[in-house]
């Protein structure tokens, strides 16, 4: 059913010349092929739903039960809960919509929904109830008497949440309950064949029934009242400690069985980000798989034991919402991605012998390893890891590359495992990079090989841009010379790609987009904001989604600005140049005129800009959580690191360089005949009114908008002519109405 491609480039890719049409990137393929390795991509790929006459699509609905915890403290009221109310709203109509196979067909999908707010309680505003086309009026009418009001605890969310979920399990393990859809039980239903082919048979002759319970937990800001123990709250908000679970999870007698996926939603940037990462972690913090709270059984219930003794990952990821207007949109995101699961809890793992390294880039750690995990796919969906390989050395037989993937169907709770086998091509065998191949070679026939390679080499530079903006260890105008230096790339393949190559020409805007939002941050002082956009672009761009996170802070790019940074680092070298040669000469006639606060003398000397090396190192540490010892391999520049002429340490957070690149395109693109040494001088002036210090000295809000026209940027750069898009653009307008 699944199927894997691996391609893969050595440094014989330089012999195209490949400089000469993409501007800037020969020292990137450089680095990723240096000393004989290869660099390349392998492709998953997931079919389109089978049809119904193959055995392998069951007609047995899926059992969906969605469950929400919504934070009501003071902080959400207005225009932030009336969106969150009116997404669960919509999300029931949406999903009772897909009970005779909607976007699948012939795959029914039943639902069941409870909602609990909280804030310094927690109380159950909607039982547990199907949707359906009676309930549903009701279910919106007791929605629209929630309010807004008091702290916030999580304490008291999880434990009312681990009550209703031990009632509802009791009340579907029981067969003398009367059903809450239509006085039937609905673990009694038969289906095709009298069970499901996919299952071993129990007690009774037939499967039990299964159901997938979907947790939203969804708050707006931090811990104001109860426990702040992460390792707590990580165990209570999955806790199913009751033996009514442990009867529920064994397949030795014919009650119905369960598993669960967590959603992890943070509004706005009054959140702690932190503390919601850990919460929508796979797994839990580390002391926390040593000190869990047993349950019948001795162990989570919903989950099996594995090898070890290591329960395996909880399906969970966390959502961050910047505007209120984006809670329908990113929901109707994770909707569509359930009803068109193939399957969750991917794992791939690579491997090889014979002395020889591959390994897979994990967007997630920021790290190369020999195996990566992905939340979940979708049928249809095409999937791109990236990879490098390093041959043993002295050798001439390259070992071939074991692929191994694993995931299972959280609807059936079925394991599947899947072995590939490819090989990799030497540089002898490989004639297509050859001089003489490359002269007879058109632009055209590179772009489908090589171009999507040169496209992940950008992608994985454009990640360790988002994981050193998030640590702050840069100097901002590091990170912009990188951005630019990216950007210059991205925008040579796009000349070339745009019109002939639409798929390509999709992949390369959203990248650039990627850039744009990373020039964009060098201009937000709030720390908490900045973090909260990294991590929503990151994710929106590692996972292709379609929703184009961070489009608002993209838009903070002057067009252009990146061709002025030769003329920009001209004019500041040779201002402080001048800068430290004055204060040189006034300390040679004044030995007091510049000493600072301790009355140290300040060096006469200054930090010219220079030609940008490989900055980022390719292989460190993840960024959360840390210690000082995580960054041992990496060259720490420290917050504001670059020294200004006159020895002290800038006080802003953005980047000059940029400053004055904005402000020089600006004028040009206005057509303003003012030179780069006069913008400097005013940037200057402006600084010394100010006092010196912030983001509002180098960035005036003026600048942020250089386009006014209409623009649609919700979703992202992507082929839209297909039903499976228009489809899921369909559910997500759906639910953002």
């Amino acid at each position: 059913m699944i199927s894997t491609i691996l391609t893969t480039i050595g440094n014989g890719i330089l012999s195209y010349k490949l400089g000469n049409m993409i501007q800037g990137v020969q020292s990137l393929i450089e680095r990723r092929t240096a000393n004989n390795k290869r660099f390349g991509k392998l492709e998953l790929s997931i079919p389109q739903q089978i049809g119904a006459n193959n055995d392998d699509v069951s007609a047995e609905p899926r059992n969906i039960i969605a469950g929400f915890l919504l934070d009501t403290s003071g902080s959400m009221q207005g225009h932030k809960l009336q969106h969150a109310i009116n997404t669960i709203k919509k999300f029931m109509e949406v999903i009772h919509a897909e009970r005779n196979g909607k976007t699948i067909q012939h795959q029914p999908i039943h639902a069941w929904i409870y909602v609990i707010t909280f804030n310094s309680v927690a109380e159950l505003v909607v039982p547990f109830q199907e949707i359906t086309d009676e309930t549903i009026p009701l279910i919106s009418e007791h929605l629209d008497y929630v309010r807004a009001n008091g702290s916030t605890n999580y304490q008291r969310a999880f434990i009312k949440q681990t009550e209703v979920i031990e009632e509802i399990i009791k009340k579907l393990n029981d067969p003398q309950q009367e059903s809450v859809a239509g006085g039937r039980n609905p673990q009694q239903e038969s289906v095709a064949g009298g069970r499901n082919p996919q299952q071993e048979s129990v007690a009774g002759g037939r499967n039990p029934q299964h159901y997938h319970l979907l947790r939203f937990f969804e708050t707006d800001g931090e811990i104001t009242e109860g426990s702040t123990d992460v390792k707590k709250l990580y165990n209570m908000m999955r806790s199913t400690s009751t033996a009514a679970a442990a009867t529920a999870a064994t397949t030795t007698t014919a009650g119905p069985r369960f598993t669960f996926e967590d959603y992890v939603v943070g509004y706005g940037t009054g959140v702690d980000l932190g503390c919601l990462k850990d919460l929508a972690s796979p797994y839990p913090p580390a002391e926390l798989s040593t000190n869990t709270e047993t349950v019948a059984g001795g162990r989570n219930p919903q989950q099996s034991s594995v090898a070890g003794g290591r329960n395996p990952p909880n399906c969970s990821t966390l959502t961050t919402i910047l505007n209120d207007e984006d809670i329908g949109y990113k929901a109707g995101e994770i909707l569509f991605k359930l009803i068109m699961r193939c399957g969750n809890n991917w794992k791939i793992s690579v491997d090889t012998s014979g002395g020889a390294k591959v390994e897979l880039f994990e967007y997630q750690t920021h790290q190369w390893g020999t195996d990566t995990s992905i939340h979940s796919m979708i049928y249809g969906e095409k999937k791109t890891l990236w990879v490098q390989y390093t041959p043993a050395v002295d050798t001439t037989t390259l070992p071939s590359v074991q692929v191994k993937i694993q995931y299972e169907n959280q609807f059936t709770a079925e394991k599947f495992t899947y072995q590939f086998e490819h090989d990799i091509e030497s540089e002898q065998q490989d004639q297509t990079n050859t001089e003489d191949a490359a002269a007879a070679v058109s632009i055209g026939d590179l772009v489908t090989p090589l171009f999507p390679l040169i496209l992940g080499m950008s992608q994985i530079e454009i990640f360790k841009m988002f994981r050193e903006m998030e640590a702050d260890r840069y100097d901002k105008d590091i990170i912009v010379r990188e951005a630019y230096k990216i950007l210059r790339i991205l925008k040579s393949i796009d000349a070339i790609t745009r019109i002939s190559h639409p798929a390509i020409a999709c992949q390369t805007l959203n990248l650039i987009t990627d850039v744009k939002v990373i020039i964009g941050l060098t201009t937000i002082e709030d720390q908490k904001e900045q973090r909260m956009v990294i991590h929503d672009r990151r994710i929106c761009s590692a996972e292709e989604e379609v929703f184009n996170s961070g489009a608002k802070v993209s838009r903070k790019y002057v067009p252009d600005e990146e061709e002025h940074e030769e003329d920009a680092i001209r004019v500041i070298n040779a201002a402080k140049k001048a800068a430290a040669e004055a204060a040189a000469a006034d300390t040679a006639s004044n030995p007091d005129a510049n000493l600072d606060d301790n009355n140290h003398q300040q060096p006469a000397e200054y930090d010219a800009y220079e030609e940008v090396g490989d900055g980022l190192p390719s292989r460190i540490p993840t960024m959360m959580p840390y210690t000082q010892n995580d960054y041992v391999d990496t060259p720490f520049m420290g917050r504001g690191g670059h020294r200004s002429y006159n020895g002290n340490r800038r006080t802003h957070n953005g980047s000059e360089l940029r400053a004055l690149c904005v402000r020089i395109a600006t004028a040009r693109n206005k057509q303003e005949d003012t030179s780069a040494e006069e913008l400097y001088q005013q940037m200057q002036a402006q600084q010394k009114q100010y006092g010196g210090g912030g983001n509002g000295v180098w960035y005036e809000a003026d600048e942020y908008e250089p386009y006014d026209g209409p623009r649609d940027d919700t979703f992202s750069n992507t082929p839209m002519d297909d039903d499976y898009t228009q489809r899921r653009i369909g559910i997500m307008r759906q639910m953002s109405s």
